[in-house]
């Protein structure tokens, strides 16, 4: 799984607008918004392929982030959970072992709600 990992971090690295992200390096929040924001766009430009935002969620958390920059990236990584359910899943590997209990009960109940509310009964959880 890294080799895919690593792979993809070549083409997402070369594809991101000459954005350039060291593992090495703290990543600030401005880099990390523009990453990410890139990747958003990456996704639509291919014909909605999702597959990139998951690498993209798996790279970021090999990535130094300062206290804003994982802020933002939990808070943007949520939201997408909220409209794609696929991304569910990630949200505990990837975003709840950094946050405390009382968000992760806050993002547990809005994700319950909002597949409740479209009606989709077998929520991720």
């Amino acid at each position: 799984m890294d080799k895919k990992i690593n792979a993809m971090k070549s083409i997402l690295v070369l594809e991101s607008k000459n954005l350039i992200i060291d593992e090495k390096e703290t990543v600030n929040y401005r880099v990390c918004g523009e990453y990410l924001d890139n990747i958003i766009e990456m996704v639509h430009r291919e014909k909605e392929n999702y597959a990139i935002l998951n690498y993209a969620i798996k790279i970021l958390d090999k990535m130094n982030l300062t206290k804003n920059a994982r802020s933002y990236r939990s808070k943007l990584i949520v939201h997408l959970a909220l409209i794609f359910p696929y991304i569910v899943p990630l949200l505990e590997d990837y975003i709840f072992k950094y946050e405390d209990e009382i968000f992760i009960k806050i993002v547990s109940n809005k994700i319950y709600n909002t597949y409740e509310k479209k009606g989709v009964f077998s929520t991720p959880f």
